[in-house]
């Protein structure tokens, strides 16, 4: 080996250490970190940390200060970490093909210490059996590791043959199962394969060199020897640097995670929203939620599939049913379900109208442009075809509105209704994991393009709404340049007094408020769906009374209704003739 390669080799030893610690600290400061798959990252960055230091013993100066039982001891070590961390890289890139290819989020524990036993059982029988046989001592490359002169140097041949294809394999099963999926997903499987690349990568060499020459190389010093050497030991030297550089290439990622390790003023939140997808825990939050909304899809799919298509009357009050997916059992309950079978037959709602708009596939293509997460397990989603909204509600809410579904949807099936349609109020459970409540109701004025919208009675923004359109969370209310909604007598009354029997069902519901909304188009075109539709000022335009439940504040039902009509008759108004 060169001599000049020492100082420079130490000097990426370094630089390693500096990095594997910062990670480390970091997985105890950050809280965030902690969360799965966090461990893995925090063993793979102990064992980085002695995999670096142990390349100090490459220097002469310590060669001279270590006797041989001491440098049989560091090897062991040496030996342990490399398989170690080998061991993490395979069970992440592992943990990442369950969660893409099952269909349910399973607890992670269990795997967790099954992954400890088997990385304990394939790192310490080897290094048992290398310091019981005294197989460690000085490698070929110079380092205590496994003795340059030992048969036993066929570990790190198999050691490279096995785990680096079969990283590489479920990565490359992972990015094949996610050639449909979002974009946010196969974003995050590159660059977990970029991670396990540059592993590969840099641990390989001084493996393979150890492997190969003991096999070939054991007799020969030649010009090409001492050049491999020298290049696999200053790789193995910067591994760790390299490794580092691979877990936080997004831009300004080292910065932010320097700003928090020193306790700048920096919040968490910026932090974790600037690394996004990019970091492992965030990743991992981001395929539970992904897969949740897919399975919403598939079980509304399989709901409707089995329904009959002419909606037929049951005795019970809930529909309950049960399927089998990829061998999971899965269990949906369809609330109130008669109410809602008179709102498929009052619209004139088909079976096959149903399946095509939650027909999985469609709904895969361009996923990330029609969901928006809100918290764990909280979700909107527009279906393809624009039609329906899915959205995941509390436990009390589902409640609120199982009660008031009779009286709702007696309403809402009448044709001069202005309530918005609710089509379905549903739990889905599958065995072992998350039970989640969800919401089926209709977009507003689905079959305008480019459309604008507008509140223009009672406010979008009071509580959380109950049910809103997608963006309300966004407070987007645009098109509030309309003062007035001018219309003709006959058409205006008809309005008004489907308003009044529309805050009449609502003010029957306890605490709650309501807003009116219109959305249009500022063109004359033909619209199939006349239901809720209104022409005025050359608008054509859907309007629909929005509802919210805030427990928080106290409401005179009576009172609030009242206001709410004064408000309506001020906005819409009589055309000037």
């Amino acid at each position: 080996m060169f001599t000049w390669l020492f100082p420079v080799a130490l000097f990426f030893v370094a630089i390693s250490s500096i990095c594997e610690i910062l990670l480390i600290i970091g997985y105890f400061k950050i809280p965030q970190m902690k969360k799965h798959p966090g461990f893995f990252i925090l063993v793979q960055s102990i064992a980085q940390l002695y995999i670096d230091i142990h390349w100090i013993t490459i220097a002469s100066s310590v060669q001279n200060s270590l006797n041989d039982s001491a440098c049989r001891v560091l090897g062991s070590f040496n030996y342990y970490s490399y398989i170690i961390a080998w061991d993490y890289t395979l069970y992440l890139s592992l943990e990442i093909y369950l969660k893409i290819s099952r269909p349910v989020s399973q607890d992670a524990s269990k795997r967790n210490k099954i992954y400890f036993i088997i990385a304990q059982i394939s790192a310490l029988i080897p290094t048992i059996i290398l310091i019981a046989s005294n197989q460690n001592g000085r490698s070929a490359l110079g380092t205590c590791s496994i003795e340059k002169q030992s048969s036993y140097n066929i570990l790190w041949a198999l050691n490279l043959l096995i785990n680096a294809p079969l990283c590489v394999y479920f990565c490359a099963q992972s990015l094949w199962i996610s050639r449909k999926k979002s974009i946010q997903i196969k974003s995050g499987l590159k660059y977990h394969l970029y991670v396990v690349l540059v592993f590969i990568l840099s641990v390989a060499p001084s493996q393979a060199f150890d492997a190969i020459n003991w096999y070939l190389l054991e007799s020969s010093d030649s010009e090409v020897k001492n050049w491999a050497s020298s290049l696999a030991a200053l790789v193995g030297c910067m591994s760790g640097a390299m490794i580092f550089a691979a877990r936080v290439s997004q831009k300004n990622i080292f910065r932010l995670l320097w700003n928090v390790l020193l306790n700048r003023k920096i919040k968490f939140a910026s932090f974790s929203q600037k690394i996004s997808l990019m970091t492992y825990h965030s990743y991992f939050d981001f395929l539970d939620k992904d897969m949740i909304v897919k399975n919403t899809m598939l079980c509304l799919h399989l709901v409707f599939e089995n329904t009959p298509e002419d909606f037929p009357k049951i005795f019970e009050e809930d529909k309950k049913w049960k399927f089998d997916v990829m061998g999971v059992k899965c269990y949906v309950n369809q609330y109130r379900y008669n109410s809602f079978a008179r709102v498929f037959k009052s619209e004139k709602l088909s079976r096959s109208s149903f399946l095509f708009s939650f027909d999985v596939d469609l709904n895969l293509n361009d996923i990330q442009n029609r969901y928006k997460v809100i918290g764990d397990n909280n979700f909107t989603f527009l279906t393809h075809d624009s039609k329906y909204f899915i959205k995941t509600i509390s436990r009390s809410n589902l409640n609120f509105l199982c009660d008031i579904s009779k009286q709702y949807t007696d309403r809402q099936t009448e044709d001069d209704s202005c309530l918005l349609a609710i089509y379905g109020l549903f739990t889905l459970e599958f065995k072992n994991s998350t039970c989640i409540d969800f919401i089926v109701y209709e977009k507003l004025g689905y079959e305008l393009k480019d459309h604008k919208k507008a509140v223009l009675v009672g406010d979008s923004r009071l509580g959380d709404p109950l049910v809103v359109d997608f963006y309300a969370n966004r407070n987007s209310i645009i098109g509030t340049d309309i003062e007035y909604v001018r219309l003709p007598k006959i058409q205006l009354r008809k309005i008004i007094k489907s308003i009044e029997m529309d805050t009449l069902v609502l003010s029957l519901f306890k605490d709650t408020q309501y807003y009116l909304k219109i959305v249009y188009t500022e063109e004359i075109i033909y619209l199939q769906n006349k239901k809720k539709h209104l022409l005025f000022d050359g608008n054509a335009a859907y309007m629909g009374i929005f509802m919210l439940w805030n427990k928080s504040e106290k409401i005179d039902p009576q009172e609030y209704r009242l206001q709410f009509l004064k408000d309506f008759n001020s906005v819409f108004v009589l055309e000037s003739i």
